[in-house]
């Protein structure tokens, strides 16, 4: 019996084998691409919106290398409706190694040269912490020894002085009698 019913391609969907955020170098991947589409769907690969030659629900790489890092996308084609639907990028990061004793590896000259960049820039953070401390604290002495001048000033200061001339009531009043 022969499907007259024509749909798709929808809920397309991408994804790959091992499932990981990075793979290492020389490792094989699978992705697979599947779409809802009747009659079914025939799907294109693509790297870095490039196409590749690659066609069909799945993508092997055997041996990947570090060029073939970049996002990965499939478009599914329905032949009957002639319409087309591409799938968000799946970004495939290819690392050189896992091993850390091949990563990690630093000539002698090279853990000198970061040693004195850290003592300059650790040094020069720290000094100009301390800097900014005796600043700090020059300027709180100075603050406080203004306002205890300040206080010492107002403490003392004749109330029948008022702008640098004499009041009015303490020229008519004598002490101990009211006005």
């Amino acid at each position: 019996m022969y499907n007259l019913f024509s749909d798709g391609p929808e809920n397309i969907n991408l994804k790959t084998s091992p499932s990981q955020n990075y793979y290492v170098k020389g490792s094989n991947i699978t992705f697979f691409c599947s779409a809802v589409s009747s009659p079914t769907a025939q799907f294109t690969w693509f790297l870095n919106r490039t196409q590749l030659p690659d066609t069909g629900p799945e993508l092997r790489l055997t041996n990947i290398q570090t060029s073939q890092s970049g996002d990965y996308s499939c478009q599914a084609f329905n032949t009957k409706t002639l319409r087309y639907q591409t799938s968000q990028p799946l970004a495939l990061t290819v690392l050189v190694s896992d091993n850390s004793e091949e990563c990690g590896r630093l000539s002698p000259a090279a853990i000198t040269r970061i040693m004195i960049a850290c003592v300059l820039v650790f040094g020069g953070v720290l000094a100009g912490g301390l800097c900014i401390c005796v600043i700090e604290s020059k300027l709180l002495y100075f603050s406080r020894s203004d306002s205890s001048t300040q206080r010492h000033k107002t403490e003392h200061r004749d109330p029948v002085y008022e702008n640098n001339h004499v009041a009015p009531q303490a020229l008519s009043l004598a002490p101990g009698t009211r006005g």
